[in-house]
């Protein structure tokens, strides 16, 4: 009491003087206690951050260990990976090249031969068609004629497919896959082994021709109409035992087997007399008009070999190969020596084009098999 006593004894200015000062140290008390507050929540909300910073931390640093080591295993099967594919790649190029080599030493010899071969065969029906011309032919194929013309020309016609054996039996279709040229050889020879088996579509192409030769009486029938009743194609395990039985492998020889040892295993009576019978008695007493199945089968055969011959010499690609044919086919002066047939007889050409072109068809497209 005795200050407030004191205070209100003082003169107005010092009152004055007094006051401020109180309320200066009051304004500094209340400044110090809210900086002091303010310090201590800002030390608590740090103290809060940096708690919750630490515990980001320490997710995303176990996040990035789980992601580094996901990331290390990932490169480690990535080059694992490479490393197979590596591996693998020197494999197949190893196997590539071995099979290569094979392929050159072994086929490449034999198509060689297939081409004098294919040669042979297309005069074999030259041949024919020019005897049929000079109303030779029914004489030199008669079962009194003597023997030589007709084994000949057997020969020559199948000793291309007896090429084709050797070629499967040394090669693989992969391996033949390794060198386009000498797969489409390969392809368009086994399209014309395809078209000895082929007598009843071949019958059927427009116009279509009667061919009955699975009739119950073909034996009685055939003689007085051979054009129908007459087998005029060959069966294929009559084919495969021909083809088969005229190869010769004796250790680096590879052929197939010439005329003079065709001859005289036809003439020792054993085995291979009794498939070359099956396969001479298609053509015993052969003529063009009398058997016009087998004409058309010969002429197709033909055009074929003409064909192969030709993409020895022309590296023309897979889709030139029925080009190649059709213009030999239409000039005047090719497929002459072929023509049995008059001026006024149907076109056999115009019949036989569209299966002759759907054969190449096949050749030239490995996924396309029919026969």
């Amino acid at each position: 009491m005795d200050s407030f006593y004191w205070f209100l004894s003082l003169p107005m200015p010092q009152k004055t003087s007094v006051i401020g000062a109180a309320v200066s140290a009051a304004a500094a008390i209340v400044a110090f206690l809210l900086s002091y507050w303010k310090s201590r929540a800002l030390d608590k909300k740090k103290a809060q951050y940096q708690t919750e910073l630490e515990a980001v931390k320490t997710t995303y640093q176990g996040d990035l260990e789980r992601r580094k080591t996901e990331l290390q295993k990932e490169l480690e099967e990535f080059k694992a990976d490479i490393a197979d594919q590596a591996a693998a790649a020197n494999a197949r190029r190893g196997y590539e090249y071995d099979a290569r080599k094979r392929l050159y030493a072994q086929v490449e010899p034999l198509l060689f031969q297939l081409f004098e071969s294919a040669e042979g065969a297309f005069h074999a029906v030259s041949s024919l068609a020019r005897t049929q011309r000079n109303a030779d032919l029914p004489a030199w194929l008669s079962a009194k004629a003597t023997k030589y013309y007709i084994r000949s020309m057997i020969h020559r016609l199948f000793a291309p497919l007896a090429i084709l054996r050797l070629i499967q039996r040394s090669t693989t279709l992969i391996d033949l896959n390794l060198d386009p040229s000498i797969r489409l050889r390969y392809a368009l020879l086994k399209e014309c082994y395809l078209t000895w088996t082929d007598d009843f579509e071949i019958a059927k192409l427009e116009p279509e021709l009667e061919y009955d030769p699975g009739n119950t009486n073909w034996i009685d029938l055939r003689d007085g109409e051979p054009a129908i009743y007459w087998r005029q194609g060959i069966v294929i395990g009559h084919l495969d035992r021909l083809i088969d039985s005229m190869t010769v492998d004796d250790g680096p020889i590879r052929r197939s087997m010439n005329f003079g040892q065709f001859e005289k295993l036809v003439g020792d009576g054993g085995e291979f007399a009794q498939v070359y019978d099956l396969v001479e008695d298609v053509f015993s007493d052969f003529s063009f008009p009398s058997r016009p199945v087998l004409g058309r089968i010969l002429l197709i055969y033909a055009c074929l070999m003409h064909t192969l011959m030709s993409v020895y010499g022309n590296p023309a690609a897979d889709s030139d190969v029925a080009n190649i044919f059709s213009r030999w086919l239409d000039a005047d002066d090719q497929g002459k020596m072929l023509r049995w047939w008059g001026d006024t007889d149907p076109d056999v050409f115009a019949i036989v084009r569209p299966y002759v072109l759907r054969r190449i068809k096949q050749a030239i497209t490995p996924d396309y098999v029919k026969f």
